[in-house]
Parts: structure tokens; sequence; C-alpha cells
């Protein structure tokens, strides 16, 4: 071989060698750092869910995360949910899959409060209400701590803990 396209070889080496490292410390960073996490809870927010808010994120993706005050806060004539403590242990596969598995989710605080006045009545009214998520969720492990739910600034429904294995 000629000393040039040796050299290109070397440098074109190096520099996808370089590459390779920086792309398996960016994806390290997002997965294993609590500022990772934070950095892509903020992206989403910012970009999907601007009706999601919440005061801080503990944790990693790769490990436990734990989300305080988050809200949900739709228009007027949709439930408003909140949820003093969110912790949830997802797991790694769940990047490879089109299927968001929990293995243990923990929820202490909700309250979810329906709107005075629904949007529009259902066509169907034995049929029920069902929001279709963009990808399966399966949570192994589930326990809630004082939840109720709410109308008008009156509890109809409340709960002191429930868990669901």
């Amino acid at each position: 071989m000629r000393a040039g396209v040796r050299k290109t070889l070397k440098w074109s080496g190096i520099g996808v060698s370089a590459l390779i490292v920086l792309l398996v410390g960016l994806l390290s960073w997002l997965l294993f750092t609590t500022s990772g996490a934070r950095w892509i809870a903020g992206q989403v927010t910012t970009r999907f869910a601007q009706q999601v808010s919440y005061a801080s994120i503990d944790g990693t993706i790769a490990g436990s995360l734990s989300v305080r005050d988050f809200r949900f806060a739709g228009p007027p004539d949709t439930a408003r949910i909140h949820i003093a403590q969110l912790s949830v242990e997802p797991t790694l596969m769940m990047l490879f899959s089109k299927k968001l598995r929990i293995e243990n989710a923990r929820v202490r605080g909700l309250v979810l409060t329906l709107p005075e006045k629904p949007a529009s009545e259902p066509e169907d009214p034995d049929k029920p209400l069902w929001v279709e998520p963009p990808l399966d969720v399966v949570v192994d492990d589930f326990a809630l701590l004082h939840g109720r739910i709410e109308k008008g600034g009156e509890t109809l429904f409340s709960v002191e803990q429930v868990d669901v294995a």
C-alpha cells in the first residue's frame, strides 16, 4: 500500500474510533446519570408534552427514577393529575422494544381532578372512556399510597393504599 492511502486509513480509523467512544459516552451519560435523566425529561416535556410539569427528578433511566410534584394539566375540559411522588424502576430492555416495561412503580399522593363539564357526552354511555397509549405499558409491581378523585372541590373517591403485583 502506498503511504498516502495508509495514512488516510489510519486517520479514518482514529476518527471512527473517537466517534464511537463519544457516542458510548453520551449514551452512558443519558442512561446512567441523574443529569442525563433530567436532560431527557426536559427535552420530552418541552417538545412533546407541554401539559406535563414536575418539580424535580432524581435517579437514572437505567435504575430507579423518582419524580416529585408531577402534574398533568390539559385544557379545562380534561382531567388534571397531580402526583406528589412517583418512583419507577424501568428495565433497559424497553429501549429495544415497543413495550414500556416497569419493574416497580410507586405513586404517593395521587389527586385526579375531573373536569366540571366534560367536552362532550360520550356517544355510547355504556362504553367506557379509554385513551390508547402510543406503546404498550407493563408494570410488574404497582403501589398507590393516598389517592383520591375529585370533582368540583368534592372528593368522590379516596383510597389509602393499593398494591398490585
